[in-house]
């Protein structure tokens, strides 16, 4: 097969629909069918390669390397759950086969000025894949206004073959590109697609609750204070807000938006959440990134299992546990409780819910946990139930 390297910043999923019209498939998922039926050799029952993995070698790139480069996951999975994450970007590319591929807007986005310096410079255009982030509405280049796409495969064209038809974002959402807020956001959401490294939600929540605070927002769920959804409203026009995070246009105020206000207490959130908080709560691009990269975790705690009552709690818990596949929503409709306290209670005795890692890594726990002694376990939970260290 034509092995083609990807442009500067070209989005993955425009590079993978690409390389499949010059080898002469109808689109890239035709490609990934090949390449995947190919890594499979006849094997059955066997977990599908990530499309990433795949493709890489047509790209002439190392897979992470492809991965940080050309996908959206640096900018939308910038936080880890935990410390020994932050190096990791493939565990999240391999959730599902193409992971790699997530769109985080409804529509394709492009630039008519970018378009033309390709097509006069190369001979053909491609889909960039800062123009795929929420929140961006020019492009960051000719300060333009960007055109959307609504097609069911907008990449399986080159940008410019959509001129004729695409929607140019409207002037009064462009214009809220230069406002401070919205700029800050815009710099740092570039830092984090850009970045070679990802941030603990612990070093996150850290970082974000304690400018918070000091600049008198409420981290905790409860109180009278304003919070730090309230600040993120205070910072950015309502229009862009109703157009790229509704949520917070509509919430009442002094109301625990729980992905926004999560952020600042060890909640997992996207990229787009950290960007908007940091841009909100630091008066540069700049000074937000340098905090957030240099961010440390406070100590985690683990859990101690020398109680009795704890260790009991988990023999209780661990058939259960093992039912469900460590699937924290199928534990609490056996225990008639919600989902969080069913995950409260596992993460108290040490066992990690897995219902979102891949299949292959819930079996591996799965596997060590039923087959393993209490004194096995015991050490595995106290070294912080680490899948990677199964």
């Amino acid at each position: 097969m034509l092995k083609v390297v990807p442009q500067p910043g070209e989005f993955i999923r425009g590079h993978s629909e690409r390389l499949s019209l010059l080898n002469g498939f109808q689109s890239a998922e035709e490609l990934l069918a090949v390449l995947d039926s190919k890594a499979r050799d006849g094997r059955k029952g066997w977990d599908p390669a990530p499309a990433y993995q795949l493709i890489a070698p047509l790209a002439r790139l190392d897979p992470v390397a492809y991965l940080k480069s050309h996908s959206l996951l640096p900018f939308s999975r910038v936080g880890a759950y935990s410390d020994e994450d932050v190096l990791d970007y493939e565990a999240p590319a391999r959730v599902k086969q193409r992971s790699a591929w997530t769109l985080l807007r409804d529509e394709a986005y492009l630039c008519s000025h970018c378009v033309a310096e390709d097509e006069s410079r190369l001979g053909y255009s491609y889909w960039r894949a800062f123009h795929q982030i929420p929140g961006v509405d020019a492009c960051d280049v000719h300060g333009e206004a960007l055109f959307a796409v609504k097609s069911p495969r907008p990449f399986g064209r080159q940008p410019g073959a959509w001129r004729g038809s695409a929607r140019p974002i409207s002037s009064e959402l462009v214009a809220l590109s230069d406002t401070p807020a919205v700029a800050r956001y815009r710099r740092i959401a570039r830092a984090f697609l850009m970045s070679e490294r990802r941030v603990s939600r612990f070093a996150a929540s850290r970082c974000l609750g304690h400018r918070a605070q000091a600049m008198g927002f409420r981290v905790g769920a409860r109180g009278s204070q304003s919070t730090l959804a309230d600040c993120i409203c205070n910072s950015f026009p309502a229009g862009w807000l109703a157009a790229h995070y509704p949520r917070l246009s509509v919430a009442p105020r002094g109301a625990n938006v729980q992905p926004v206000d999560g952020a600042a207490r060890a909640q997992l959130s996207d990229g787009m959440v950290y960007a908007m908080a940091l841009a909100a709560t630091f008066a540069s691009a700049e000074e937000a990134i340098h905090a957030f990269r240099s961010a440390t975790s406070d100590p985690v705690r683990r859990p101690r299992l020398r109680t009795g009552a704890l260790l009991e709690r988990r023999e209780r818990l661990l058939p259960l546990y093992l039912a469900a596949e460590g699937r924290a929503l199928r534990v609490a409709e056996v225990l008639g409780v919600t989902e969080s306290a069913a995950f409260r209670q596992l993460r108290a005795v040490g066992l990690p819910t897995i219902g979102k890692v891949t299949k292959s890594d819930r079996q591996r726990v799965i596997s060590f946990v039923s087959k393993a002694s209490r004194e096995e376990v015991d050490r595995w939970v106290v070294a912080g139930s680490n899948i990677r260290s199964l």
